[in-house]
Formats: C-alpha cells, sequence, structure tokens
C-alpha cells in the first residue's frame, strides 16, 4: 500500500533500536519470510528494501532474504562487513549521532536510561565497524538520522564527523553525500521520483541545488558549516545570499 501511495523503496525495522522505547537492542525482528516478501514486493514494483538494523544476527538474516541497504549496522563483526563488501550490499552511515551525540547520551534530553545505555553501546562499535567498511570498500552513502530540538540545524556536523571522527577523507565524505546517495537512490528504478534528469553529476541538466562557501571542503571541511555558507539555490530559487 506504501508503494501504491508513493513510496519509492520500502523499509523495515528488522532489530532493535536506540531511541524506539520498549525495543531492546539486541532483538532480531521479522522473520527471514516476512523480509523476502517485502523484498519479492519491492522487486515487483522494481525498488529495494533498506533495514533499519545494528548487529550480525539481524544484518545477515537481512542480506539473505534480498535487502539491498543497511541502516546504521553499528554493532556487526569483520566478517559480516566484508560479506557486506562481497555481495555489493549498501551501508548508510550517521556519523554524528552515533559518534558525537551518543557519546554522551545524557545530552538527549528525551533519552531515558535504558536509551541512554543502548547509544553508549552503539557508541562503543561505530569506530570498528566503519574502520572495517573501510578496509573493505562497503559503498557508503551519507544517513542523518537527527531528530529533537537542536538536532535538525546540524546536517553539515553529519559529514564533518565522518572525517574528524570516523577517519574518511574530506573526498569519500562530500562523495557519499552527493554522487554515493544519488546512486543508491536509483536503486529505486522507475519508482525514483527523479529519474527525468540525472542526480548526483555535475553537467548540463542534471537535477541539482548550489552551494558556495567559504572556503574548499577538500582542504578544509569545516567550510560546509552554516555560517560559511554564502548562497543558497534550491529548485532554482535563492534562498540565502550573502554575497
Amino acid at each position: 500500500s506504501n508503494l501504491r501511495k508513493g513510496a519509492a523503496q520500502l523499509k523495515l525495522m528488522v532489530g532493535g533500536g536506540v531511541s524506539s522505547e520498549l525495543d531492546p537492542l539486541h532483538t532480531t525482528q521479522f522473520t527471514f519470510e516476512e523480509i523476502k516478501a517485502a523484498v519479492d514486493i519491492a522487486e515487483d514494483y522494481g525498488t529495494y528494501v533498506m533495514v533499519h538494523a545494528y548487529h550480525d544476527r539481524s544484518v545477515n538474516r537481512a542480506i539473505d532474504a534480498g535487502v539491498k541497504v543497511i541502516e546504521h549496522g553499528f554493532l556487526v563483526s569483520e566478517p559480516t562487513i566484508k560479506r557486506m563488501a562481497e555481495e555489493d550490499i549498501w551501508l548508510s552511515l550517521q556519523a554524528e549521532m552515533s559518534y558525537t551525540a551518543f557519546a554522551n547520551p545524557e545530552q538527549i534530553t528525551f533519552f531515558n536510561a535504558d536509551q541512554r545505555a543502548k547509544a553508549t553501546r552503539v557508541n562503543a562499535g561505530v569506530v570498528n565497524m566503519t574502520k572495517w567498511a573501510r578496509k573493505y570498500g562497503v559503498k557508503t552513502a551519507t544517513g542523518a538520522d537527527m531528530f529533537g530540538d537542536g538536532y535538525q540545524e546540524r546536517w553539515a556536523d553529519n559529514i564533518i564527523t565522518t572525517v574528524t571522527g570516523l577517519g574518511y577523507s574530506n573526498f569519500e565524505a562530500l562523495q557519499m553525500t552527493t554522487r554515493n546517495a544519488a546512486e543508491l537512490l536509483y536503486l529505486a528504478g522507475e519508482m525514483n521520483p527523479f529519474r527525468e534528469a540525472p542526480m548526483g553529476v555535475v553537467e548540463a541538466g542534471a537535477w541539482g541545488d548550489v552551494l558556495i562557501v567559504d572556503g574548499n571542503p577538500l582542504e578544509d571541511i569545516s567550510a560546509l558549516k552554516r555560517d560559511r555558507i554564502d548562497l543558497v539555490v534550491q529548485g532554482g530559487r535563492v534562498m540565502k545570499n550573502n554575497l
């Protein structure tokens, strides 16, 4: 029904979550048959399934069933990351929440004690997981997963932390946010609402917004911060102009 209403792809929660209450992080949710049914339906529409998952059991069950994208994955082992690379499974990486916010979960005012404990577990796993992802060359796109007061204005921090906290190069972080993200979305095939023109590339006729920043983010990734953005053109409209 979601695809009939205009969804471009499907997402399942195949394991527990940090911010969700009464949802233990260690759990595996949905049977293989249930995940496979969702994958079959998505493939009938020419699109794909992504899953929220943190640990080996949920991630591997999802891959077994044909899922193409893992969201989070911060508690998986090295063999699972290696499998993802070998089978061209995408990783959606949320650097700022996992590395920075979850390092100090007591500052997230809407978290209870259980949610803070789960955040601490995820924070303990993120560095190793991303080290293995770099080692094996897992296809990676930037995710945000930012919610709650103050976080909506920290999109740039998510890209910056990918470099300063998780060890990716400036180029890799920018690529994850642009070209890689577009490549991932094109897995939606004919369901992709932006299929009329190229996306994630700089060429005539392509979809794209424009940012002019004070500095070169290939040399200084903090040039992406909000106070260093001088011009924003979105959908052909000038949204900010400090030039």
